[in-house]
Order: C-alpha cells, then sequence, then structure tokens
C-alpha cells in the first residue's frame, strides 16, 4: 500500500536534518522509523492485555507482597556486589 501524508515543517527539518547525517533517503528513513514505532507500540498493546487478561483470571498479586519480593530481589543484589 502506498500512503501520502503531510508532516509539519519542524518534523520535516528534522527528518531531513537525519538523512543529511545518516545519508539515507527520506523515505527509507520514514518507513524505518514508522516501522519500529509501530512494533513498539503493538509490543506494549500485547503487554498490556497480557496483564488485563491476567487480572481477568484471577493472576494478581497484592502490593505488599509485590513490595516483598522487590525488597527481597534488591537485597539479594546488593549482597553479590559487596
Amino acid at each position: 500500500m502506498q500512503m501520502t501524508i503531510s508532516i509539519n515543517p519542524a518534523l520535516e527539518e528534522q527528518l531531513s536534518r537525519l538523512s543529511a547525517l545518516t545519508k539515507c533517503g527520506q523515505a527509507q528513513l520514514l518507513e524505518e522509523l514508522i516501522s519500529n514505532g509501530l512494533a513498539e507500540k503493538l509490543e506494549r498493546l500485547a503487554a498490556i492485555q497480557e496483564g488485563l487478561d491476567d487480572m481477568a483470571a484471577g493472576r494478581t498479586l497484592a502490593h505488599e507482597e509485590v513490595k516483598a519480593k522487590a525488597q527481597t530481589a534488591i537485597r539479594r543484589g546488593a549482597a553479590k556486589q559487596s
């Protein structure tokens, strides 16, 4: 699919600078940036959905339990550095 987009002058200037610095074409840079941004967004949304699914299934921990586990991990990490 081919698309046409409009970007504001500030973004256009940044894209031009990036293109000059990397010696890559603007279209290639945009495709890479969009691809990376989409992948990151989809990963975040999948992680959020996983958390929501865990909550719905009752797979949760009480705040105090999480806090105690975190403190134990911190102590163990500090002991390894000593």
